[in-house]
């Protein structure tokens, strides 16, 4: 699967970060708190405060990306 920038279809949430792995973004990492996988490229680096910044949009992300997919499948079996 290719990478998608920003938002196009919530796969990369920021240019330098995915949530499914890809050839721009080979190297796993999970948050510290809730453990959600994300994918980075190979020298991608942050110090200890932005890594905790960027981890929290991460798991801000999952849970719309979460939300969303339930309206839709509520959405779907309300209408089906």
């Amino acid at each position: 699967m290719s990478c998608v920038f920003p938002f196009h279809c919530n796969i990369v949430i920021l240019t330098f970060i995915a949530f499914i792995k890809c050839s721009t973004y080979p190297v796993q990492r999970k948050t510290r708190n809730q453990k959600l996988p994300y994918f980075v490229k190979e020298d991608f680096r942050l110090d200890y405060r932005g890594r905790r910044n960027l981890e929290k949009i991460i798991e801000e992300k999952y849970v719309q990306k979460l939300k969303h997919a339930c309206l839709m499948e509520k959405s779907y079996r309300k209408y089906a």
